[in-house]
């Protein structure tokens, strides 16, 4: 059962305002976003046809492929204006057929006095706390390792999001975690398997000179990557069916999954080589079960390959476009990415409530405004 909204440190009484908060906020929504963009379709190898399911019944879940879709969205918000922005998108998103939403990182700009902080952290946790279906994020480099103290941001981030998905929302979702590593997580949902990795783009601290500093980022980043890859690996074999070719026993797969979500937050490059790789050494082997890795940093939207089986994804940053809404196809485990503007307003929201984190984001600015002047006198 999910719990109650916190009233945190960060609510206030709701001030009189009018019940639309949308009228009185600026319009920080991009200027031409059509109603129903060009969508993609990523195809798999072959498609899973009916006549190709068992004729008894699976000990897992119904062998009828049932149709799922989920958000995606990342690299927001930067400032208190974005805040806003993407107070207004929770919001307005329809939950028509939608089972979750991911974000892909970046839930702050890390420089300056707004990054970093739990009170930050706090306020970013009351706006997506009006998403209408479970958030599920994963941590990019400005939650972390760009802080001028990353192992406590980590622990700010933990205490705030770390299970977010049971925070606020009523689910079904059998949601694993990593023993060495407990950010990364993985589910089977709906016959597609979602693994969460804490992968980053290059930290601000990278390469500083420091010998000994450097020294010991090299270590976190190996050690981060191999957690990384052995949870990965673990799922893939848990949730997947043997490859005919590697297959030693003829134990059936309960799962059986048709199609693998990676999640995590770097756009690729070689110094992320030592988990891509072998990820895409071990897709290669599953002829017929379509890979997708889902990412931000990058901020404009992407659709590439990785590798001759990985279709990459790269999500637009949060402030330039509502999230993107994946939808699996339940025949053949494609996905069709569309890039719509949800006109369908949720009304599952409290006004009040509403009201009260605009409040909070005020009061956030005019602390840090405070904070500003102090250092300035001294």
């Amino acid at each position: 059962m999910a719990s109650e909204k916190p009233s945190s440190t960060l609510s206030s009484k709701p001030s009189q305002e009018p019940t639309s908060l949308l009228s009185q906020m600026p319009s920080l929504f991009p200027t031409v976003i059509s109603s129903v963009a060009p969508s993609l379709s990523i195809q798999p190898t072959t498609s899973l046809t009916p006549s190709s399911f068992p004729t008894q019944t699976p000990t897992h879940e119904s062998f009828l492929p049932e149709a799922t879709a989920f958000y995606a969205m990342g690299d927001i918000p930067y400032s208190t204006n974005e805040a806003k922005l993407l107070l207004n998108q929770m919001s307005d998103l329809s939950p028509d057929g939608v089972d979750f939403m991911v974000h892909v990182g970046d839930m702050t700009k890390a420089s300056g006095s707004l990054g970093c902080s739990p009170e930050w952290f706090e306020m970013v946790d009351r706006v997506m706390s009006f998403s209408p279906v479970p958030i599920f994020p994963v941590i990019g480099d400005n939650d972390v390792a760009d802080c001028d103290n990353p192992s406590q941001a980590l622990q700010y981030w933990k205490l705030t999001f770390l299970k977010y998905h049971e925070k606020y929302w009523d689910h079904t979702f059998h949601v694993r975690y990593q023993k060495e590593r407990e950010e990364n997580m993985a589910f089977y949902h709906k016959g597609i398997l979602y693994i969460f990795v804490h992968i980053i783009g290059t930290p601000k601290y990278y390469n500083t000179g420091n010998d000994e500093k450097d020294r010991l980022m090299e270590e976190e980043w190996k050690e981060r990557h191999s957690d990384n890859w052995k949870w990965t690996k673990h799922n893939i074999e848990k949730y997947l069916a043997e490859p005919a070719s590697l297959r030693t026993s003829t134990k059936k797969n309960k799962y059986n999954a048709r199609g693998v979500v990676v999640l995590g937050h770097a756009r690729p490059r070689t110094i992320h080589n030592d988990y891509f790789n072998p990820l895409e050494d071990i897709a290669d082997k599953y002829e017929n079960i379509p890979f997708i890795y889902i990412h931000g940093d990058g901020h404009t939207f992407d659709k590439s390959n990785l590798s001759k089986k990985i279709q990459s994804i790269q999500v637009e940053q949060g402030a330039n476009e509502e999230p993107l809404r994946i939808d699996v196809n339940p025949f053949s485990s494609s996905l069709l990415v569309q890039r719509t503007n949800n006109n369908n307003r949720s009304n599952a929201f409290q006004t009040q409530r509403f009201r009260s984190t605009k409040t909070s984001i005020r009061k956030y600015e005019k602390k840090q405004n405070q904070n500003g002047k102090n250092k300035n006198k001294n």
